[in-house]
């Protein structure tokens, strides 16, 4: 899982998201679930490319998912709205 983890970040840092995508699936596959650092380098890189989309269906999910994000995934998202000026979003109350 820490390799799986490790290969998705440098991924999303170098912003190939198809290819975080294609581990991420790989990962599931090989019958390990993401963690909350698998989402946060997901949310992080996606946010990265402006794409602000993807990662709050991310974030949505991960209650689904059972995994609850943490403070450096609401980091991540109100950063990146802010800097998208959407402000609303970022700081309306969660649920």
């Amino acid at each position: 899982m820490i390799t799986y983890n490790t290969l998705i970040a440098a991924s999303c840092k170098v912003g190939d998201i198809p290819m975080a995508c294609q581990l991420l699936k790989q990962m599931k596959g090989d019958g390990f679930e993401p963690s909350v650092v698998t989402y946060g380098a997901l949310i992080h890189g996606y946010c990265k490319t402006g794409n602000l989309e993807e990662p709050m269906k991310i974030f949505k999910s991960m209650d689904g998912n059972a995994v609850p994000p943490n403070t450096v995934i609401y980091s991540i998202l109100i950063d990146a709205l802010c800097k998208e000026k959407d402000v609303d979003v970022a700081n309306a109350p969660c649920g």
